[in-house]
């Protein structure tokens, strides 16, 4: 990923920690088997997250699961069955995260207390899928219709933006950059990552031929994206203008999310599998 890798955007986090640089490779450093004795199906990982830095939160959507997971002891310590298919996960505090649920066009919070307990359901009325929260404030990624809502933490809707002009078609995946001024979508449908300019009303779309069913968006400090591609089983890395890209690791089957841990600079990887792949940047 880039010469030193840039520090993972964290709106908890301030103190130094290890960084990329633009081009740097990752390289495949281990497995952690995500599976548990009372899964039904194959883990399908469509949302990670780093909790803090000995914990991982996941969405396993074929299970109908929320997994807590011991970076250091690598195995699955808490599960949350759930009536329906959770999808994508934002980090709200060392205890806390939110979890959008398509299904019933809802958003959990959620608590590690208790045996991974929801505290409240935030009712968005659409299918949402990727969500991220930047500045107190909940983005999150929706169809029918395409769009994108944006609450703060309580519940209330404070803006609606349209995306109708994409014609998404598939479950979007987004990152918000740190000013709140532009937004990233992919659209896995259409082989495409695009940028939304909030402010400006300025929207550009942006397609590349090795983008291969983007899923998961991973937003770095130089305001670079690392993206999931599930249909080539690779991880790029796109500048912020949408114009350069690079592999930067690949033969990862069905790639769908992605999380940074900034306390070992690792990057997690979250597929429809049951090995969570765990990433790191090639220094030699």
């Amino acid at each position: 990923m880039r010469k030193e890798m840039a520090e993972i955007v964290s709106p908890h986090c301030h103190e130094t920690t290890k960084k990329t640089k633009y081009g740097d490779n990752l390289i495949e450093k281990e497995d952690i088997n995500i599976n548990t004795k009372s899964d039904m199906a194959k883990s399908f990982i469509t949302g990670c997250a780093v909790l803090n830095m000995n914990e991982l939160v996941l969405a396993d959507t074929d299970n109908k699961k929320v997994k807590l997971v011991s970076i250091e002891n690598k195995l699955v310590q808490k599960e949350k069955s759930l009536d329906t298919r959770p999808w994508d996960i934002a980090v709200m505090s060392q205890d806390q995260f939110a979890v959008t649920m398509p299904g019933i066009k809802s958003i959990f919070v959620m608590t590690t207390d208790d045996n991974l307990s929801c505290i409240r359901s935030i009712k968005v009325g659409r299918e949402c899928y990727g969500i991220d929260l930047n500045q107190d404030c909940f983005y999150v990624a929706c169809l029918s219709p395409p769009s994108v809502i944006v609450l703060n933490t309580k519940g209330d809707i404070l803006n609606d933006f349209s995306l109708n002009f994409l014609t998404i078609g598939f479950a979007p995946y987004i990152a918000v950059r740190r000013d709140s001024k532009l937004m990233f979508i992919s659209d896995s449908g259409h082989d495409s990552v695009m940028s939304v300019f909030l402010q400006e009303e300025v929207r550009v779309a942006y397609k590349h031929a090795d983008l291969s069913g983007p899923c998961g968006l991973l937003m770095l400090d130089d305001r670079s994206l690392l993206v999931c591609c599930r249909c080539n089983d690779k991880v790029y890395q796109v500048k912020e203008d949408l114009k350069q890209v690079k592999i930067v690791h690949e033969n990862i089957p069905d790639p769908y999310s992605i999380c940074y841990n900034k306390h070992s600079g690792e990057v997690y990887v979250g597929c429809h599998g049951n090995q969570l792949k765990v990433l790191s940047k090639n220094d030699q």
